[in-house]
């Protein structure tokens, strides 16, 4: 699944005429522009897009994990061929984002 950075938001980078405004506000589910007022909406500036822009980049670039596990722990699988059953956690990788997880089948150990 994708995640979304701005929902609900449209960024556009464009020259403001009476054509184009009709047109962005003809998007659907697009109320009107933020800032200024309703037929003179303020731009924001190159400092702020590319804040924004970097603010995307680095959270596509970099996972992260919405908890944090530890050696030893025990965890429920929720996807994957052993969904539904019970691990303990052997090893975490922050970088990637993954844990190694033991599960028991037939009485062994599988990781």
């Amino acid at each position: 699944s994708e995640r979304k950075f701005f929902p609900g938001y449209v960024f556009v980078h464009m020259e403001m005429t009476h054509e184009t405004r009709h047109l962005v506000k003809g998007v659907p589910r697009v109320a009107g522009f933020i800032g200024g007022i309703d037929n003179r909406p303020v731009p924001i500036t190159d400092k702020e897009a590319n804040e924004i822009i970097q603010q995307v980049t680095d959270s596509v670039d970099k996972p992260k994990m919405k908890f944090t596990f530890a050696p030893g722990e025990m965890v429920r699988i929720i996807d994957g061929p052993f969904q539904d059953f019970n691990g303990t956690v052997e090893e975490t990788s922050f970088e990637k984002a993954k844990l190694r997880v033991s599960v028991t089948i037939f009485g062994r150990s599988t990781p």
